[in-house]
């Protein structure tokens, strides 16, 4: 991760240079996951609040989403995470072979996520505008699987780029920022999984 030297004054009225830890694209990236932290939070919030106000959850007649449907896209996203943290890993030593490999596995198994997702709509018979359950479940979890998608168009255009010898031991932020939100990603849907199919 590269560094970024800041001026300070010194003493005699010198500049003094120093390395923060930081660098501004790593400091947008997390400003960035920041502000998806704050939508995902309110949205989960009134889910809550909404589900403590109603006397039945899901409302009679509404049937409740597959909990193996959704333990298995919970394994198949947290193994994504340790694919893509294993490419990360491979291009810090210089492995683009292995780098590639590993982010193959992590579009393989986002894609599938998502296959499995859509699947999980097709099933539920309820829609985003019958009752307050498909409401709050097509919202929270669409949305998901709506950054789901982009970070498997990210994956796969850090994987084409890959391809062509753009990613090296000393530049390969890009992968190492996407791999962040990708994390981030993931952790939305474990708490999704356990507010949705859990309790």
């Amino acid at each position: 991760m590269s560094t970024v030297s800041t001026p300070i004054a010194g003493h005699g009225g010198g500049q003094v240079r120093r390395n923060t830890r930081l660098s501004n694209g790593l400091l947008g990236v997390i400003f960035f996951l920041c502000s998806e932290v704050a939508i995902f939070g309110s949205l989960i919030f009134a889910y809550l609040y909404l589900r403590h106000a109603q006397p039945h959850w899901p409302p009679p007649g509404v049937e409740k989403p597959a909990l193996a449907l959704g333990a298995a896209n919970a394994v198949i996203l947290l193994s994504s995470s340790v694919w893509c943290h294993f490419a990360e890993q491979a291009i810090a030593r210089g492995q683009q072979a292995r780098m590639l490999f590993w982010l193959a596995l992590t579009i393989i198994f986002g894609s599938t996520f998502v296959g499995i997702q859509a699947f999980e709509y097709h099933r539920l018979n309820t829609a985003i505008n019958k009752d307050i359950f498909g409401a709050t479940f097509f919202t929270l979890t669409g949305l998901h699987g709506a950054h789901v998608s982009l970070g498997v168009l990210a994956w796969l255009t850090i994987f084409i780029l890959g391809l062509r010898g753009r990613w090296t031991k000393e530049h390969h932020f890009p992968l190492n920022g996407v791999s962040l939100y990708w994390h981030f990603v993931d952790g939305v849907w474990v708490i999704l999984f356990t507010i949705f199919y859990i309790f």
